[in-house]
């Protein structure tokens, strides 16, 4: 066997080992992300709330699961906050809301007056709390919290 130094060694942990833990955990962290900011316009009231009217950039559609062949349609949207601020977002949405949605056309997005750069289409939203009511229910959380 060839001797390695030091440094051999170390590249080759580093490409093999440190590098592709961080591209994994990258990726995770933006799927927790994404899920957490979800969540957090879910549990705003209707009022704390902001809507507004975004521009649609980009219309994607990808083949993503693990072998591929579950489609994934994505919206990639501009919006300006109250302060005037522009934010970027990208998100995945229902074939329904993709097939309508046109590249410079709009779209309704909601964002968080906390933190203006969270932001779901509207339609997305409405989904996720109508599937939030439909678990609490099922699991009546809904009845403990109301005693």
């Amino acid at each position: 066997m060839a001797n390695l130094n030091p440094y051999e060694i170390l590249t080759v942990v580093l490409l093999f080992m440190v590098l592709p833990a961080a591209v994994f955990g990258t990726a995770v962290w933006k799927i927790v992300r994404e899920a957490l900011d979800l969540k957090h316009l879910v549990e705003l009231g209707g009022e704390e709330r902001i809507e507004t009217e975004a521009i649609v950039i980009e219309k994607k559609e990808e083949l993503g699961g693990i072998r591929r062949t579950v489609r994934k349609r994505y919206l990639r949207y501009e919006y300006r906050d109250g302060f005037g601020a522009v934010h970027r977002r990208r998100a995945e949405v229902p074939e329904e809301i993709w097939r309508e949605a046109r590249e410079g056309g709009p779209l309704l997005v909601v964002y968080s007056p906390r933190r203006p750069g969270v932001s779901a289409p509207r339609a997305v939203l409405d989904q996720a709390a109508a599937r939030a009511a439909l678990r609490r229910q099922a699991t009546g959380s809904d009845d403990a919290a109301r005693s």
